[in-house]
């Protein structure tokens, strides 16, 4: 009866194994870099009790850059914007001001839009990169940043996108 057993064995355990390496090699994990943007709360310690804290970082900047889901980007303007100071907590954004890209339109209107970001024009684009969560799993984003990288553009903050821009995105076809 072992024999028996044995015999069995030894005929299908190549097919086995052959199943098993195949079902297996398929199956390629492939691990996405995730971003996260929620920050510590390191607070200078203030000396002089009279100083006013640092200004909060504004809901929206010259350009906003909005990144949803896997792979898209969408962008508008603030014209009304004065300064990088200055907060707008509704701006009435409209479907028709919004413009969506993908990775490729992306490094077009980058490459457009920051053409002359020298150290003199870094306020006029003052950006706000959006995510609609505080986890950046976007695959846009290390794109945005290897050029503001390369472009040495630092007049740029990361934050959690507005109730204004959630609803008109949302709302999208």
């Amino acid at each position: 009866m072992i024999k028996n057993i044995l015999d069995r064995l030894k005929k299908w355990l190549p097919t086995i194994l052959l199943i098993i390496n195949l079902s297996c090699a398929n199956k390629k994990e492939r691990r996405k870099p995730i971003y996260y943007i929620i920050g510590n709360d390191d607070s200078v310690a203030v000396t002089d009790p009279s100083e006013p804290p640092p200004p909060e970082a504004p809901f929206y900047g010259k350009i906003n850059l909005i990144l949803f889901a896997d792979s898209l980007v969408y962008m508008h303007k603030v014209i009304e914007l004065a300064s990088h100071h200055e907060f707008l907590e509704l701006i009435n954004l409209k479907k028709v001001d919004v413009f969506k890209m993908n990775k490729i339109s992306l490094k077009k209107f980058l490459t457009k839009e920051y053409a002359h970001a020298g150290p003199g024009r870094q306020i006029e684009l003052f950006t706000c990169i959006k995510s609609s969560s505080d986890t950046i799993s976007n695959e846009c984003f290390p794109i945005i940043e290897q050029f503001f990288n390369d472009k040495k553009f630092k007049s740029y903050i990361i934050r959690k996108w507005t109730d204004e821009e959630q609803q008109v995105i949302m709302a999208s076809p």
